[in-house]
């Protein structure tokens, strides 16, 4: 295919070449104390599925004190 067109041989091969640089350079090790600063926000869960989940945990290890706060019954009625 290349003694049709003979200049096509170098703009595929540079054309390679870009998108490997390109794709090699998207690949970064981001230590894990900047993470937070690269995630989106939408990233994150629900607010109403995480204070749901918090409050469950809550009852459930309450009487443990699991969620550093002080013990208590464990119940959930006063959350």
């Amino acid at each position: 295919m290349d003694h049709l067109h003979p200049g096509r041989s170098w703009l595929v091969r540079a054309l390679a070449l870009v998108v490997l640089g390109a794709t090699l350079a998207g690949c970064v090790v981001v230590p894990q104390n900047r993470r937070r600063y690269l995630a989106d926000p939408t990233m994150g869960g629900d607010p109403l599925e995480e204070h749901a989940r918090d409050k469950l945990h809550t009852a459930r290890e309450g009487a443990a004190g699991g969620n550093g706060e002080p013990a208590g019954g464990g119940c959930g009625c006063s959350n």
